[in-house]
């Protein structure tokens, strides 16, 4: 498992653990400058610098990357300290896996609503390194999870 967490940020984490729960991957969302084009708000601001408007100052929250943390429970969005979304593990969550040409991609378990009429953002674990590895261990902690169940 990879650790380039912070003391702070590993002492936040485990805050947020439940006692029975075992940290499988932890990792960030690729670099802020990256997250402002993919976002709707940074590719509004691209626009608006190519045509020769000035272009605010962009939002607090893409200089942040998210913090995402796959337990043997659930998988965990932080943004900034702060919880922003967890999912439990369950089979079907992953309704999309986009792979880049650099190995970065995102995987998705559902859409939100966006600021636009008609326009969904993905939710899920985005922008990050080595996508395939992630989804690999996603999956192995799903089937785990739904092995371990009552119900199987």
């Amino acid at each position: 498992m990879e650790d380039a967490l912070t003391p702070d940020e590993r002492q936040q984490i485990s805050l947020m653990l439940n006692p029975a729960e075992e940290v499988l991957w932890q990792g960030r969302s690729l670099a802020a400058s990256r997250r402002e084009v993919a976002s709707p708000v940074g590719l509004v601001q691209r626009l608006r610098s190519w045509f020769g408007a000035k272009a605010p100052r962009p939002l607090v929250e893409a200089e942040l990357s998210h913090l995402y943390v796959l337990t043997n429970k659930r998988v965990i969005d932080t943004l900034g300290g702060k919880l922003v979304q967890e999912w439990p593990l369950m089979l079907g969550m992953v309704q999309k896996v986009e792979l880049r040409e650099d190995a970065s991609g995102d995987i998705v378990f559902d859409y939100a609503p966006g600021a636009a009429a008609g326009m969904l953002l993905p939710c899920g674990i985005l922008q990050v390194a080595d996508v395939a590895g992630v989804q690999a261990k996603l999956a192995a902690a799903i089937d785990a999870a739904y092995l371990a169940s009552p119900w199987t």
